[in-house]
């Protein structure tokens, strides 16, 4: 967003020496040329940043094999504190002797912080999922749907109908409601 002036001299000051760009990864690289362009642009750059808190969102989409992925975009302060939240509560419970990864354990703390649920507990949260009688009460094979994020396979189906052991599905009984 630079005006062709302060791009060429960004330019210039990058080509001063080339081969300081050796062996730069990608990331370093952004970094670089946004630090020039916010020396030649500084008050502009400033508007842009809050501007550009209005764009802020969060989304949640289906992934591959049953799992869902977080997306959003936040302003870097906040963004900033949300991992830096997430990777104390990580380190703190890996440090207790937690043996999932660190990555299992920040996205474990995420949804336990946003869903309200503590730690070790089920999420609370009504699924549709539209499967035919004999996928439900036969075994057939024939996948079912589950709203909000596409095709799933008929054994994890009829898993989250019945539950996944003989306890849960004592708790399943009084929460799970079949509507034709």
């Amino acid at each position: 967003n630079l005006p062709s002036k302060e791009r060429q001299e960004v330019d210039a000051e990058l080509m001063r020496t080339p081969h300081g760009l050796d062996g730069m990864c990608d990331r370093e690289l952004v970094d670089t040329v946004r630090r020039l362009a916010y020396k030649y642009d500084s008050l502009d750059a400033l508007t842009r940043l809050e501007d550009a808190k209005s764009g802020r969102y969060a989304a949640v989409f289906p992934a591959r094999d049953g799992m869902m992925q977080l997306a959003g975009l936040m302003s870097v302060d906040d963004g900033l504190a949300v991992r830096q939240a997430l990777d104390e509560a990580a380190a703190q419970l890996k440090k207790a002797g937690d043996p999932r990864t660190l990555a299992q354990i920040r996205a474990d703390v995420l949804v336990d912080r946003v869903t309200g649920r503590k730690p070790g507990e089920g999420v609370k949260v009504i699924l549709y999922l539209v499967m035919n009688d004999r996928t439900l009460f036969q075994g057939s094979s024939e996948p079912a749907h589950l709203v909000g994020y596409g095709t799933v396979p008929s054994n994890w189906a009829r898993m989250m109908v019945a539950g996944r052991d003989p306890q849960d599905r004592e708790r399943y009984r009084g929460l799970v409601s079949l509507k034709r």
